[in-house]
């Protein structure tokens, strides 16, 4: 490559900001900023939330829910109890309250 046509090159280069001597330079150290910046920051992030615990217990709350079924299925005794909550705590409106609202069932 002649000096003019080098020149030319450097004349239109634009820096990305890391060299302003060297456009070789510049544009190594622009794609290993990338890639350990963006694509190193990406996989760690999505590795360590990949592999965080579960600290909601959703996990646990649905082996609980599965173990329980299990448990009811075995003893023969309904899935769900019908008297989860007993008789005695539940407060029904009386019907001079509902008046003329619509119930639906």
């Amino acid at each position: 490559m002649s000096k003019t046509e080098q020149t030319a090159v450097t004349k239109n280069w634009i820096s990305w900001g890391f060299s302003y001597d060297s456009e070789v330079e510049d544009n190594t150290i622009m794609h290993l900023t990338f890639f350990f910046g963006v694509t190193l920051c990406i996989v760690t992030i999505g590795f360590v939330w990949a592999y965080l615990p579960d600290f909601r217990m959703v996990d646990w709350a649905q082996r609980e829910g599965y173990l329980e079924l299990c448990r009811r299925e075995a003893e023969v005794l309904s899935l769900i109890d019908p008297n989860l909550i007993s008789i005695e705590k539940i407060e029904l409106p009386l019907d001079e309250e509902l008046a003329d609202t619509e119930i639906i069932i």
